[in-house]
């Protein structure tokens, strides 16, 4: 039921809504953090999610705040698999916010970061 829900949030921040998506994104996160362990993956994706609805809407520091938090549960969650793709998802994200709030340095670190997770992680699962 909860990821019909981020599904639906999903559409509700790609039509533009993003006050509500993030309202709504915010009631999920503290779904999961009550049923949920604290480095739950479905968190990261939420937190995720946030980030990327408010990068689509311009507030770029809230986005990496969220990509952070993500981040940082994706690494305990796949403390064994740490090239993990959605760590390199997560530092892709972070370097589109950190690229389009002009920090060319910060975004490149993140881009490369998440080239060599992918480049690992897609060469034992092409």
């Amino acid at each position: 039921m909860l990821g019909a829900i981020i599904i639906w949030e999903m559409h509700i921040s790609n039509t533009g809504e993003y006050e509500q998506a993030i309202e709504n994104y915010n009631k999920a996160l503290e779904i999961y953090e009550v049923a949920h362990h604290p480095h739950n993956p479905s968190i990261a994706a939420t937190c995720n999610n946030l980030g990327a609805t408010y990068r689509n809407k311009g507030e770029y520091e809230q986005a990496i705040e969220n990509y952070n938090k993500a981040l940082k549960i994706y690494k305990v969650a796949y403390a064994s698999n740490p090239n993990h793709f959605n760590i390199a998802s997560i530092c892709n994200n972070l370097g589109v916010a950190y690229y389009a709030k002009g920090e060319y340095g910060q975004a490149i670190t993140y881009y490369k970061q998440a080239l060599e997770i992918y480049k690992i992680a897609y060469a034992s699962n092409p």
